[in-house]
């Protein structure tokens, strides 16, 4: 053996071992993972899902909750409100004209009466009895009615009607006239009718109730009374609260006169649109009216530089026929560039 194999041999049999690394890898898992993610994501977007659904189911029961304690407060209501609704109706206006209208009017045959007490009949309640006119040789027929006060009273509503009527009696008489006979005429005998008419008027009030279904009938007989007075001849005129007060002097009063004689003529004769260039507010009658003349002008100096206040009274009359009426104004008023203009316009003599 040669001196280079034995060194060669000594080194291999006095060589360094290497030492094993050890394995620090967890164990993996048998499975892959993929099922419990899935089911991880699975719940939470079910979760997401279903929250605003329950949110909703939530809400709703909660508005169901409330709609129920409403409606259990209103049961209490419902009786008192379901009447004045009913009362309140057009319908009653509806149902009580008919009946005005029917109860009213009395035919002159037998055979149309027969028919007419069946008709109003139906407006009755049960056990009420229309008025027995067969003793009555004549008709009767409604002139005017209107609508003038409505009452509520145990439970029913007191239409009450200003009517205007006309009973018409009819009698028979027996009346001489001539006839033919052959050459010569002679005098018969024979029984004519003879009509007698007066006008009434009076207050019809009729005890109305409605019904559950919406109906309503005449509970009670309805009953006259008279008409009452709504006239107040003694109540004092509105006046002039300015009557005191300080006035222009006479050529101003006067300027403003001339001009509102052509202002008025205007206002008479035109549409409102064509008043713009005079009026704040413009107004016009439109030919409606014709101007006549303009009286009593009095003006009034105000707080504000050439402004004025007017009281007048101004005489129009109809178109066609030569009916006059005369009209209260009062009218803030400015000057402005030598030319009125108005401010405001009132149909009275009162106010400032």
């Amino acid at each position: 053996m040669n001196l280079f194999s034995k060194l060669r041999k000594y080194f291999q049999d006095n060589k360094i071992q290497k030492v094993k690394k050890e394995d620090r890898k967890l164990p993996k898992s048998k499975g892959n993972g993929k099922g419990a993610r899935f089911t991880v994501w699975f719940i939470l977007i079910l979760i997401i899902l279903l929250s605003p659904l329950a949110f909703l189911r939530a809400q709703t029961a909660l508005d169901k909750s409330k709609n129920a304690e409403n409606a259990v407060q209103a049961i209490g209501k419902e009786d008192s409100k379901q009447e004045v609704d009913v009362y309140d109706s057009p319908m009653l206006n509806v149902f009580a004209n008919e009946f005005v209208d029917n109860y009213l009017t009395i035919p002159k045959e037998d055979e149309d009466r027969a028919k007419h007490k069946e008709q109003l009949q139906n407006y009755f309640a049960e056990g009420i009895t229309p008025p027995n006119v067969s003793d009555f040789t004549g008709y009767r027929k409604l002139d005017n009615k209107t609508l003038y006060d409505v009452t509520y009273q145990d439970n029913k509503a007191v239409m009450s009607y200003l009517v205007e009527y006309t009973n018409v009696s009819i009698e028979k008489v027996e009346e001489e006239k001539e006839v033919k006979d052959g050459d010569k005429k002679k005098k018969v005998k024979e029984m004519v009718e003879k009509e007698k008419s007066k006008k009434q008027s009076a207050m019809l009030n009729i005890p109305v109730r409605a019904s559950e279904n919406g109906g309503y009938a005449v509970v009670e007989s309805p009953y006259y009374t008279n008409v009452p007075d709504i006239v107040n001849a003694d109540m004092a005129k509105i006046e002039n609260p300015l009557a005191e007060k300080e006035k222009l002097k006479t050529n101003q009063t006067q300027e403003i006169s001339t001009w509102l004689e052509t202002f008025l003529a205007d206002y008479a004769a035109n549409p409102a649109e064509d008043m713009t260039y005079v009026m704040d507010e413009p107004k016009g009658l439109n030919g409606l009216q014709e101007f006549v003349s303009v009286q009593d002008v009095t003006a009034y100096p105000t707080e504000k530089e050439n402004r004025y206040i007017v009281k007048a009274t101004a005489i129009f009359k109809e178109k066609e026929v030569p009916i006059t009426h005369q009209e209260n104004l009062s009218l803030i008023i400015e000057q402005q560039d030598n030319k009125f203009f108005v401010k405001q316009m009132d149909n009275t003599l009162g106010g400032e």
